[in-house]
């Protein structure tokens, strides 16, 4: 501490000796912030350390595990501890079962909340901070530049791999205390529409390891004041599965928890997606939903994305007037029509119709390609009623959705040659979804909590020697 405090002084006496000019001033900066951290590691260190009793006599000669698992202790080894102010080295106790063949115990670890790799709980949340958003390269070098400390990539992948696991707990609270959060702040504001609590679900194709290309899922819960104005969205999302079954259960679980954590007036309940097999499969499990509490059918409202029936639109235009002028002329007033007037799907199924029979007959591939759009657009009548969502103030695209699946997925597990594995993209995803539903900080810290409790129990070191009759419970 002493010669972190001296380099500092030393550092203002020789800048304040010249002018200033402004490559002076940079270095000034630059160097005032790396001696300002080599102080804070100094402090840290000491404070580390202090919390080890260097003598034999003053450490707690024996700990419980559980009333079952029994300690004792050994001698001091030492750790190389990874801090957000750069590397510490300092000597904690080891603890050695009696049992044979199990693993040796650190209480210093478990107090100070050690992470697997040995790196400290600070620089782990900002690992997770990173690594959620950047490449293992980008996240080692800045690593490297802000903080003064040089990993291997497989202890960046412990890392992240056990922070997913240690959030994982607190993860449905956490998703579900932020929905009820927004549908508060969503009571409170003014307009004519009530509360909303819209729904979607989408896939993407993302690289998986020896496996090519595989169909990932993301889901997203927003939710809109009276206003009309999208308030905030809470993401999950989940690696390749058959069936999707992972994100169906968290997304039943979501919703659950949000409609029996929430006092207030029931909200609208929407559901905007496309027509693909798993959102479709996944309606028929909300339209005869229930409430958690009062046991009632929920109202769902089904919206089928807008921008999706556009393309079937199109391609009528395409089939019945071919790919020119005409063909879109057509599927521009089509469009308006489908999106302003009531009725407009129907109408434009009949204009499709009136088209078909005066221009001629379709053969082969072609009249396949009819059959299909209108077969399409007739199935989903009723939700294609776009002029009276518009009027009762509800979203007609799934644009937050389709947006999910390129922040949540794209930006990040698409870049140049990347390719995945399961277990280490569910680790990233884990993460991921937190930091932009914006409760990664909050959900970290909650974690933490579930390790108050236990290291609580752990007796604390003095400088006296406790007496050898006393047989303290570490948790």
């Amino acid at each position: 501490m002493a010669g972190a405090l001296t380099s500092l002084v030393q550092l203002w006496v020789t800048f304040a000796e010249a002018p200033v000019t402004p490559s002076r001033a940079f270095a000034f900066e630059i160097n005032l912030w790396k001696c300002v951290r080599e102080l804070g590691r100094a402090v840290f260190q000491v404070v580390l350390q202090s919390g080890e009793p260097s003598d034999k006599h003053a450490a707690h000669p024996r700990l419980r595990v559980n009333t079952l698992d029994e300690y004792r202790v050994r001698g001091r080894t030492p750790l190389t501890l990874a801090t957000l102010f750069g590397s510490i080295k300092i000597r904690r106790w080891l603890y050695e079962s009696l049992a044979p063949g199990d693993l040796a115990l650190f209480p210093f670890d478990i107090r100070w909340g050690i992470c697997p790799g040995h790196v400290s709980l600070g620089l782990a949340e900002r690992i997770g901070r990173l690594a959620q958003d950047q490449s293992q390269r980008d996240v080692l070098q800045a690593l490297l530049l802000d903080n003064g400390v040089q990993i291997a990539v497989s202890r960046l992948r412990q890392v992240i791999a056990h922070l997913a696991e240690k959030v994982s707990a607190v993860t449905p609270a956490a998703r579900a205390s932020r929905v009820v959060e927004l549908l508060e702040q969503a009571a409170k504001s003014l307009g004519s529409f009530p509360v909303t609590i819209v729904i979607g679900r989408d896939g993407c194709d993302i690289p998986i390891l020896w496996q090519g290309y595989k169909v990932a899922a993301t889901a997203t819960l927003s939710v809109f004041d009276r206003s009309g104005r999208r308030l905030g969205t809470v993401y999950l999302a989940q690696m390749p599965q058959a069936n999707q079954v992972g994100l169906t259960a968290e997304l039943d679980a979501l919703i659950k928890d949000v409609l029996s954590g929430w006092k207030g007036v029931l909200p609208r309940l929407a559901y905007i997606t496309d027509s693909g097999y798993q959102e479709t499969h996944y309606w028929t499990r909300l339209r005869n939903s229930r409430h958690p509490l009062t046991k009632r059918r929920l109202c769902w409202q089904r919206i089928a994305d807008f921008y999706h029936v556009c393309q079937y639109v199109n391609r009528l235009g395409i089939i019945l007037f071919g790919d020119g002028p005409e063909a879109k002329s057509w599927f521009r007033r089509m469009r308006r029509m489908l999106r302003d007037e009531p009725n407009g799907a129907r109408r434009i199924i009949h204009s499709a119709a009136a088209h078909f029979a005066n221009g001629g007959h379709l053969t082969g591939k072609a009249l396949r390609e009819y059959r299909t759009c209108l077969a399409y657009l007739s199935k989903r009548l009723r939700y294609l009623r776009y002029n009276e969502y518009r009027a009762a103030g509800l979203a007609i695209g799934s644009g937050i959705t389709e947006a999910a699946c390129k922040t949540v997925f794209t930006q990040r597990f698409k870049r140049s040659g990347m390719k995945w594995s399961t277990d280490g993209g569910h680790a990233i995803l884990q993460i991921r979804t937190l930091a932009l539903s914006g409760i990664w900080r909050s959900t970290f810290e909650q974690s933490l909590v579930l390790g108050d409790a236990a290291v609580a129990k752990l007796p604390c070191h003095t400088n006296a020697t406790p007496s050898r009759k006393t047989l303290p419970t570490a948790a």
